[in-house]
């Protein structure tokens, strides 16, 4: 995901994804997001209660976190991944991903997963003040952050899902906080029959 042009200030994009699979298949879920704000890397990027530029080339991986997060930020904007599954495996930050934007990625068993997406007014702390939240009822009880913004008249946003052997059986659109759930359904030969729905 890459916000290019006057960042918009927005206020809480929450999407779930929960992939149910059978034992057979992958054992992890991964989610990877290239973003940055503005078209550049000049963010701020904070695990663990730690700081790293979005500007200074660097690849690592986390797999020991007392919050389980990680976040972007510039200004007064804020973008969080945040762990809401049952078994957490690690956060992944590749700021060499690309010129104009940075890799942001976390990975967790595949049984009872869930990753919590916010993108709201505010700093890396609105996020993590929710954590505990999540931690005890795998969601939050209130936003993340400050809900102050400018509606645009369009702001598209994209979940590009890169799958092999996957048959995905339908097309999902939405518009505002939503909960995005995707089921696998069984299989067709070889492939894995995926439904998309949102609540």
């Amino acid at each position: 995901m890459q916000c290019n042009g006057t960042v918009i200030v927005f206020a809480v994009i929450m999407i779930c994804f929960t992939v149910f699979s059978t034992a057979a298949e992958a054992k992890t879920v991964t989610m990877n997001f290239a973003f940055s704000f503005n078209g550049d890397k000049s963010d701020t990027i904070r695990v663990n209660e730690t700081s790293y530029l979005g500007t200074t080339t660097q690849e690592k991986t986390f797999t020991s976190l007392g919050k389980k997060f990680i976040s972007a930020e510039r200004g007064t904007s804020v973008l969080g991944l945040v762990f809401a599954g049952s078994e957490f495996i690690n956060v992944k930050l590749n700021t060499s991903y690309s010129a104009t934007a940075y890799m942001l990625g976390m990975s967790q068993d595949e049984i009872n997963n869930r990753f919590l997406l916010a993108f709201t007014t505010g700093v890396w702390g609105n996020i993590d003040s929710k954590t505990s939240d999540v931690e005890s009822f795998g969601y939050i009880s209130k936003v993340f952050g400050d809900v102050t913004f400018t509606q645009p008249e369009t702001f598209p946003f994209f979940i590009k899902l890169e799958y092999r052997n996957v048959d995905l059986l339908n097309r999902t659109i939405f518009r505002g906080p939503a909960r995005f759930f995707m089921t696998n359904t069984g299989k067709s030969g070889t492939l894995t029959n995926v439904t998309t729905e949102v609540f």
